[in-house]
């Protein structure tokens, strides 16, 4: 989607300036939470529309004082309230939610620690890790790309609200979107300003950009100037996997890793089964000395 389309479908409710800086960030946004189709996307489109007010907000107007001392939202500290403000399009709020949101993303390669948001809160609110909370809320807390493949608007308000609060605004940003039709599927601007299409980026996914791999998955052994891939890091588990190794107690033979773990699996079954015919005896010899 180019921020001219945007903009329509937001309902112009920011400067053209601003579409064009969000632009990126939302059709990566997109891509990252499987809108890729013209439904999903749409149903994106009503949902975070709606919910930032056509990207007005990225951040919760309120100081957040409000949550200070809200257990439920996992705020314990003194100035979590204010700390730990709704942030993003759909805004994440609590530092329990900031965690689950920072563990999820370093899980997925996105930030570099486990606790990014809780470390530094307001990069929630900004243009490049904003929507990641949104995709956070999309495939992990909820399930919307259901609502989406059904054109079901009310569960998918339901599942974001709570209720039906703003329905009539989400059915128009959901109009919207779909006169729209194809135009709203994502793209992603590269450096160059070129865009780059869902195949693309799939492409950038498996091999870093410009093919210089995942520093979170190693250095390549291939070429040692550059980080692995994904192919290559699958190669290399399922070699780990398949590739025979010598046994602890003989070394003259060999087993891969599920015959291992069979082998490991089927001797634990006999010492259980060991252990329970001792302790058999043992209560007999037990009762057998008490007797007399």
């Amino acid at each position: 989607m180019d921020a001219q389309t945007l903009a329509k479908v937001m309902g112009n409710r920011v400067s053209p300036a601003r579409y064009e800086e969000l632009c990126p960030a939302f059709n990566a946004a997109m891509v990252q939470a499987g809108c890729t189709s013209e439904r999903r996307a749409t149903m994106w489109c009503a949902q975070i529309g709606h919910e930032s007010g056509g990207l007005q907000w990225m951040e919760e107007i309120a100081s957040g004082e409000k949550y200070e001392w809200r257990t439920d939202l996992g705020n314990t500290q003194p100035g979590d309230g204010v700390r730990f403000k709704g942030r993003g399009p759909i805004q994440i709020t609590g530092r329990y939610n900031y965690g689950k949101v920072s563990a999820w993303a370093h899980s997925e390669g996105y930030v570099p620690t486990p606790t990014y948001f809780v470390d530094n809160p307001t990069e929630l609110s900004n243009p490049t890790y904003g929507f990641l909370g949104a995709v956070w809320y999309w495939t992990v807390a909820r399930n919307m790309n259901g609502f989406a493949d059904n054109d079901d608007l009310l569960g998918a308000t339901r599942a974001v609200n709570g209720g039906t609060h703003g329905l009539d605004d989400r059915r128009a940003f959901w109009y919207r979107a779909g006169d729209a039709g194809a135009a709203i599927l994502p793209k992603i601007l590269s450096v160059g300003g070129a865009q780059m299409g869902v195949p693309e980026l799939v492409q950038d996914q498996l091999v870093g950009v410009e093919g210089r791999g995942w520093p979170f998955l190693g250095k390549s052994k291939q070429d040692p100037l550059r980080d692995n891939t994904l192919p290559e890091a699958v190669g290399e588990t399922l070699k780990l996997l398949t590739t025979p190794q010598p046994s602890l107690i003989n070394p003259e033979v060999s087993f891969d890793a599920v015959t291992y773990l069979r082998l490991v699996d089927a001797a634990a079954y006999r010492t259980e089964k060991a252990v329970e015919k001792l302790t058999e005896q043992v209560a007999l010899l037990v009762k057998t000395v008490g007797g007399k």
